[in-house]
């Protein structure tokens, strides 16, 4: 199904980029990080910052984040909602953003008990749509035919591709510190994540479980 329309406009797109915009204002406030995004520390015992869980997917701080958040929400419309009913698309959707957001905790946790570094635990945020676009991502690369986009000098470029390119872009941005590592990780949790759900648990409504295709294998 196509994405829900009022007045000629369609609504999840246009409303999802709104937030995004009006949580990036409020990020000019002092301290809202640690109230809209995930910080390690506060979102586990004893103070249980749980709401947090759902304004970190609408909060960035830095304009290019929300630039890609923005380019995340095009893409989701356009790859998910053409093949998947709405709720499919929000379960999708939060399946990405939630267990990637848990599995970064676990990574900086981990990260702060062999380091003992403090900054893991208190004034790292984890926030934006990063694993969603890995999401739509792995979507696009099931729904779309593995077409030829360019001729390379190294061989042809093609659909399948694309997800890898991205990785390797988020990873380069981090290394230079354009971008934090934490994006990466968000990413490359929210690719592995929608993969697993895919290949494994969605339900079809012809009765199937998951997609066991050898052209949706990981290494395809």
């Amino acid at each position: 199904m196509a994405s829900p329309v009022l007045f000629g406009v369609k609504v999840w797109p246009v409303l999802s980029m709104a937030i995004l915009i009006i949580f990036y204002g409020l990020s000019f406030v002092d301290s809202s990080v640690f109230y809209f995004a995930i910080t390690v520390a506060r979102v586990l015992p004893p103070h249980y910052w749980f709401w947090t869980l759902f304004t970190f997917s609408f909060f960035n701080n830095r304009l290019l984040h929300v630039v890609f958040d923005m380019a995340t929400v095009y893409l989701v419309d356009v790859v998910m909602f053409p093949s998947w009913n709405l709720s499919e698309v929000i379960r999708c959707c939060v399946l990405a953003q939630f267990f990637s957001s848990g599995l970064v905790v676990c990574t900086l946790f981990l990260g702060y008990a062999c380091t003992f570094n403090l900054d893991l635990l208190w004034t790292t945020p984890i926030c934006g749509l990063s694993p969603l676009l890995g999401a739509a991502l792995v979507v696009a690369r099931q729904l779309t035919p593995d077409n030829v986009l360019a001729n390379l000098p190294l061989g042809k470029f093609r659909t399948k591709h694309i997800a890898f390119t991205m990785f390797f872009c988020f990873l380069i941005l981090a290394v230079l510190h354009v971008t934090d590592y934490v994006h990466f990780l968000l990413l490359t949790y929210g690719a592995l994540v929608t993969w697993v759900y895919l290949r494994f648990f969605q339900r079809h409504s012809n009765g199937d479980i998951g997609d066991t295709t050898d052209a949706f294998d990981f290494s395809g």
